[in-house]
């Protein structure tokens, strides 16, 4: 009797050996599947912020873009508008300069000997 209850103590011993084995093995699959699943979690979260930082990006650049186009139309406006200040200066005195020029120019011609040749 004493050798059969030494047997069935030796077998649950086996038994429960068996089990931790498969537990353990079990666990250690648990746990290859759980990190599996968490890198490509980190993954698919890695690339969503990619995705929303070029969005972002995008639409800076968009708003600098716009902005830089603004300031480009307002320098030309105001270099045309001074462009056209002048021209009505040079316009309103224009007759005046050439005026001026001619007489100069006669002046130098009376003032000069003509020679023939």
């Amino acid at each position: 009797m004493h050798a059969k209850m030494i047997e069935h103590t030796l077998r649950k011993i086996q038994e429960i050996d068996q089990k931790a084995v498969a537990v353990k093995t079990e666990t250690k699959e648990l746990e290859y599947a759980k990190r599996k699943e968490l890198k490509k979690r980190l993954k698919e979260i890695e690339f969503q912020h990619m995705k929303q930082a070029r969005k972002t990006a995008k639409l800076k650049r968009e708003e600098i873009l716009t902005r830089a186009d603004q300031e480009t139309q307002d320098i030309l406006e105001r270099a045309q508008q001074e462009c056209d200040q002048l021209d009505k200066i040079l316009d309103a005195h224009q007759e005046e300069m050439v005026e001026k020029v001619f007489m100069r120019l006669f002046e130098l011609r009376l003032r000069s000997p003509v020679t023939e040749d």
